[in-house]
C-alpha cells in the first residue's frame, strides 16, 4: 500500500492484520473500501508486475516492479506488521477454508506450495515466509520498522505519529476460527518450523506455539 498523503508504505504480509491497517488510511482519506484503488490496493494480472493482488507486494517489487523510484521509497515511512508463525498458519487455514483438517493442511497444502513456487494455483505468493516481504533479495532489511501484530495496541502511537495517521485502527477480516494452536501435533509443529524457520530467526518467535 502507497499512501503519498502520508508519505508512506504499507508492507501487507498476508495474515497479519494488514486490512486493519488499510482500512485506517482509507478512512483518513475519506475513501471507501470500494475506492481503495488509488492506494495501489487492486488486483493484478501481469505477473511481472508483483503478485495477483498488489496489496502484497514485496518491499523490493515497489522499486522492481516501478511503483515507486528508489528515492521516494527511501524518503518515505516503510512498515509492515508481523504474526507467529504458528498464528499465521493458522489464519491461513481460517481464511482459505480448505475441506480438510489443520494436519492435513500443514502436512500436504503448505509443503506443496512451497515445493510448487511457481504453479499460481499453489498461492505461494500468499503462503510465502513473512520475511520475503521484509527483505531485499540478499535478505538485508529494507523497511523502516516492523511491528508484531500481537502488540498493535502499543505500537499505534508510533505508528501515528510516523505517520500522521489519525484514523482509528479498526480489527478488520476477523475468521471464524475452525480449529486451534493447540490441535497442532508435533510432526505438524515440525514442519512449521521447517518452512518458516527464516521468520523464527528473524522475527524472534518462539518455536512452540
Amino acid at each position: 500500500m502507497i499512501s503519498h498523503p502520508h508519505k508512506t508504505v504499507f508492507v501487507h504480509i498476508p495474515k497479519c492484520g494488514g486490512q486493519s491497517i488499510e482500512a485506517a488510511f482509507l478512512a483518513d482519506l475519506g475513501l471507501s473500501w470500494a475506492e481503495r484503488a488509488p492506494l495501489l490496493l487492486r488486483p493484478n494480472d501481469q505477473p511481472r508486475l508483483g503478485p495477483p493482488r498488489l496489496a502484497h507486494l514485496l518491499a523490493r517489487d515497489y522499486v522492481d516492479c516501478h511503483y515507486l523510484s528508489a528515492e521516494v521509497f527511501d524518503s518515505y515511512f516503510s512498515f509492515a506488521l508481523v504474526r507467529s508463525p504458528f498464528a499465521r498458519v493458522l489464519s491461513f487455514y481460517h481464511y482459505l477454508n480448505p475441506r480438510i483438517s489443520l494436519s492435513a493442511f500443514v502436512q500436504t497444502t503448505l509443503p506443496g506450495a512451497f515445493e510448487h513456487r511457481d504453479d499460481p494455483a499453489r498461492q505461494y505468493y500468499f503462503l510465502r515466509p513473512q520475511v520475503d516481504f521484509l527483505t531485499d533479495s540478499r535478505g538485508t532489511p529494507m523497511l523502516s520498522a516492523s511491528f508484531r501484530l500481537e502488540d498493535l495496541a502499543a505500537a499505534e502511537p508510533e505508528i501515528r505519529a510516523r505517520t500522521g495517521l489519525a484514523a482509528p485502527i479498526p480489527h478488520a477480516n476477523r475468521s471464524t476460527p475452525r480449529a486451534a494452536l493447540a490441535d497442532l501435533s508435533r510432526d505438524d509443529i515440525a514442519i512449521i518450523r521447517a518452512l518458516y524457520e527464516a521468520d523464527f530467526e528473524m522475527l524472534g518467535y518462539a518455536d512452540e506455539p
